[in-house]
C-alpha cells in the first residue's frame, strides 16, 4: 500500500494530526533557522534577507492568482479523472507562465525595489532570489493538489525532504563554510528548482497524465472562482506585510530587523488553523452541497474548540515569558523586539477561527475579496498614523486593531450566509473559558520561574512545570476530552508499539 493510499483512509482528526506534526516540525525548523541566521549575519544583512522573503511571499500570492487554492474546490467536485487532469493541467501551465513573468519582472525591477526599500544592497541579492521565486510560483500547485485529492502522504514527504531536511543541510553548510548571504541564496535556488521538477513528475504519475491545453469553459469556471479569491488572498498577504513595508521604508535596516523578529504570528497556532481549514474544507464543501448546514457549523465549532485548547495556553505563556523567549532565540541584541512581540501575540485569540473557510465553502468568494480590500484601505493610513504616534511599535498596534475589525466583519458575513445566530457559529463561551483557565494555570508557574536568572533555564522550567499543570487543570475542568487524545494515542501506538 502506498503512502497516499494509506493516508487517504485516515479520519479527519488523524489527517489533521499528521499534517500538524509535519508543519509544526517545519515551522520549528524555520524558527531555528531565524535564530541561526541572526547569529550568522549582521542585523543589516538579516534585514536584507527578511526583505527578500517578504517580496517572495507577496509574489507567490499575487502571481499565483489563487489557482492552487481553487484546486481545493474543483478537484473534490470533479466527476471524472479527465476533468481532474484538465483542471490540474491548466493550473500547471498558468503557474509556469506566471513563474517566468515574475522572474523577468524582478530581474528588471530589482534596482527600483532597492530604492523603495531604502536598501542599496538589495539589488544583487534580489536578482539571485528572483530565481527561487520563479521556481516556487511554478510549483506551488502541488501540495494543494495532494490535499484536494485527500492524499496528504506525498505532500508531507515532499515538504519534509524538500524543505525541512534540506534546510538542515543548508544551515550546516552555511555555518561550516561561513557562507555569506549570496551563496546561501544560490543554495536555496538550486533546492527549489529540484522541488519544481519533482512536483511535476509526481503529479503526472498520480493522475496518469495532464491535459496541457486549457479548456475555455473550464478556464472560465476556474478563473471565475479564483479571481475574487485571488484579490482577497493578495490583499490578505499584503495585510500581513503592510506593517513590515511601512517600517522598512521608514527605519534603517537595524530597526527593521528588530521589528521583523518581533512581528511574527505564533507558528503552532497558524499551523493548526491553516491545517484544520485545509483538511476540513473538502468535507465542508460536500456537506454544504448536500445542504447539511448544521453539520458544517458543528464541525467548524469543534475545530475552533480544539485549536483554542492549544492556542490559549501558548498565548498566556509567551506573553508572560516574552523577554526570556526573545533572549534565548535571538540573543540580547534583539531585546527591542519584545514589546512588538507581545503586541503581536494578541493576534492569537483571533487566529483560532478561519471564517474565510466557511465563506468559501458556499462557493461565493466575493465577500472575502471585498472585506480584504476594505482591510487594506483602512490598514495603510492607520499604520502610517500609528508609526508617527507610537514609533516602532505603532504598526504592530495598528495591525492588531485592523485584524479585530476584519474578523468581526467576516463573522457578520457568515451569520448572513448561513442564517444562524452568532452562538451557532463561534463557541464564545468555550473559548473564553479556555482562556481564563489557561491564565489561572500558567501565570503562577511562569511568574515563579522568572525568578531564575538564566533565561534558558527559565523557559525550560516554565515548560516543564506549566505543561503538566495545564493538562491536569484542563482535564479536571473537562476542557480536555478523551476524544481529543484518541488520535494521539493511536499514533503513539503505531510509533511506539508495546507488547502486552
Amino acid at each position: 500500500m502506498t503512502p497516499a493510499d494509506s493516508t487517504s483512509r485516515l479520519s479527519l482528526s488523524e489527517k489533521t494530526l499528521l499534517l500538524v506534526t509535519q508543519r509544526t516540525l517545519g515551522r520549528f525548523l524555520a524558527i531555528i533557522t531565524t535564530a541561526l541566521l541572526v547569529r550568522l549575519f549582521t542585523e543589516e544583512l538579516y534585514g536584507t534577507y527578511r526583505q527578500l522573503t517578504m517580496i517572495g511571499s507577496l509574489c507567490l500570492v499575487f502571481c499565483g492568482f489563487a489557482l492552487p487554492g481553487s484546486l481545493m474546490y474543483f478537484i473534490p467536485n470533479a466527476t471524472t479523472l479527465a476533468e481532474k487532469r484538465h483542471f490540474t493541467g491548466q493550473t500547471v501551465v498558468l503557474l509556469g507562465v506566471a513563474g517566468v513573468l515574475v522572474l523577468v519582472g524582478l530581474m528588471a525591477g530589482a534596482g527600483w525595489l532597492s530604492t523603495r526599500f531604502n536598501n542599496p544592497h538589495l539589488t544583487t541579492a534580489l536578482r539571485v532570489y528572483a530565481l527561487w521565486i520563479g521556481c516556487s510560483v511554478a510549483a506551488q500547485y502541488f501540495v494543494q493538489l495532494m490535499y484536494a485529492l485527500e492524499r496528504i502522504g506525498p505532500a508531507i514527504v515532499y515538504n519534509l525532504l524538500g524543505t525541512q531536511i534540506a534546510q538542515i543541510g543548508l544551515l550546516a553548510a552555511a555555518f561550516y563554510f561561513r557562507l555569506g548571504l549570496l551563496p546561501y541564496l544560490w543554495c536555496l535556488v538550486g533546492l527549489e528548482a529540484i522541488k519544481a521538477v519533482v512536483a511535476l513528475i509526481v503529479t503526472w504519475r498520480f493522475l496518469g497524465g495532464l491535459a496541457w491545453q486549457p479548456s475555455r469553459e473550464m478556464l472560465g469556471r476556474q478563473l471565475g472562482y479564483s479571481a475574487p479569491l485571488a484579490v482577497a488572498q493578495a490583499v490578505n498577504r499584503l495585510s500581513y506585510d503592510i506593517d513590515l513595508l511601512v517600517v522598512s521604508s521608514t527605519y534603517a535596516m537595524q530597526e527593521f530587523a528588530f521589528y521583523a523578529v518581533g512581528a511574527f504570528e505564533l507558528p503552532l497556532v497558524s499551523i493548526l488553523r491553516k491545517t484544520s481549514a485545509t483538511i476540513s474544507k473538502p468535507r465542508l464543501v460536500k456537506l454544504y452541497r448536500e445542504q447539511r448546514v448544521e453539520e458544517v457549523l458543528g464541525l467548524f465549532r469543534e475545530v475552533v474548540r480544539k485549536i483554542s485548547v492549544i492556542a490559549m495556553p501558548c498565548f498566556v505563556f509567551l506573553f508572560v515569558m516574552a523577554e526570556s523567549f526573545i533572549r534565548v532565540l535571538y540573543t540580547d541584541a534583539y531585546l527591542p523586539s519584545v514589546p512588538i512581540f507581545r503586541v503581536y501575540l494578541l493576534l492569537i485569540p483571533l487566529s483560532c477561527a478561519a471564517f474565510n473557510t466557511l465563506i468559501q465553502t458556499t462557493g461565493r468568494t466575493r465577500p472575502v475579496m471585498v472585506l480584504s480590500v476594505l482591510y487594506i484601505v483602512l490598514s495603510i493610513p492607520l499604520n502610517f498614523v500609528f508609526i508617527q504616534w507610537f514609533g516602532l511599535i505603532g504598526p504592530a498596534i495598528a495591525t492588531v486593531l485592523c485584524k479585530m475589525g476584519l474578523a468581526t466583519a467576516q463573522l457578520r458575513v457568515v451569520t448572513q450566509r448561513y442564517q444562524r445566530p452568532l452562538r451557532d457559529i463561534y463557541p464564545f463561551m468555550q473559548v473564553g473559558t479556555i482562556l481564563i483557565v489557561s491564565a489561572m494555570a500558567i501565570v503562577p508557574v511562569a511568574l515563579v520561574t522568572r525568578l531564575i536568572p538564566n533565561p534558558l533555564a527559565q523557559l525550560v522550567a516554565a515548560v516543564s512545570l506549566g505543561v503538566p499543570v495545564c493538562v491536569i487543570v484542563f482535564w479536571r475542568c473537562r476542557i480536555l476530552r478523551d476524544a481529543d487524545l484518541a488520535p494521539l494515542r493511536k499514533w503513539l501506538r503505531i510509533l511506539l508499539p508495546l507488547q502486552s
